[in-house]
């Protein structure tokens, strides 16, 4: 572990926005872009993605880690039409207040026998790995979650470029969520443009990028 200057102070952000999250000595904290490059980066082993901050339509406060790489593929939500084992959610708006992929996606992946495998989007995010934070910490972003990356998302670009990573919508635009539909669709949504489709089957292919808690 690098040597930590005395004096460094590591804390939790409290105001909306977009923030470097790294661990130290098993905690997790957030520190700006510019922080993290002006003395953090020097001082800490790794990062381990963007600390997004943001409140949903009813303003309720959410604080969630947003993966800083994504597949570098498309990627199939299931190899067919089937049910997840979620509970479906047919209205938009009911939609965009699911904020619990974390769960869903273990449901998923265990209902479809994804634990081990990485060819679709549950099972991608489920084994996804980064930083300090293992396989199976990580999470396919409920519908929920997915719209408050894409209302955030110039903030969250900007801790991306200056971390060195590429952006949101760098191999793609239109994003899987966990939220089920039905047992053959799925929500998604478009992060450089901001619409949510429920229309496309779970054997489509398209962008995914994993999401895990923030614990303080």
């Amino acid at each position: 572990m690098k040597k930590i200057n005395k004096g460094t102070t590591h804390y939790v952000p409290t105001e909306n926005g977009a923030y470097v999250a790294y661990t130290y000595k098993g905690k997790q904290y957030g520190c700006t872009i510019d922080e993290w490059q002006e003395n953090y980066s020097s001082q800490v082993d790794t990062y381990d993605g963007v600390l997004l901050i943001a409140n949903d339509s009813e303003g309720t406060s959410h604080k969630f880690i947003v993966a800083p790489t994504q597949a570098s593929k498309a990627l199939l939500w299931y190899n067919g039409y089937v049910a997840g084992g979620t509970e479906y959610i047919t209205d938009e708006d009911t939609a965009k207040l699911d904020f619990d992929g974390k769960t869903k996606t273990k449901t998923i992946v265990t209902t479809l026998g994804q634990e081990s495998s990485i060819d679709c989007a549950p099972g991608f995010c489920y084994n996804y790995s980064y930083g300090n934070i293992p396989a199976h910490s990580w999470y396919l972003p409920a519908l929920g979650e997915l719209d408050l990356i894409w209302q955030n998302a110039s903030a969250i670009n900007t801790v991306l470029t200056g971390l060195g990573q590429s952006k949101l919508t760098a191999v793609g635009n239109y994003h899987w969520s966990s939220t089920e539909f039905s047992s053959d669709c799925s929500w998604g949504e478009n992060l450089k443009y901001g619409n949510v489709s429920s229309y496309y089957g779970k054997n489509n292919s398209f962008y995914v990028r994993a999401c895990t808690a923030f614990n303080e």
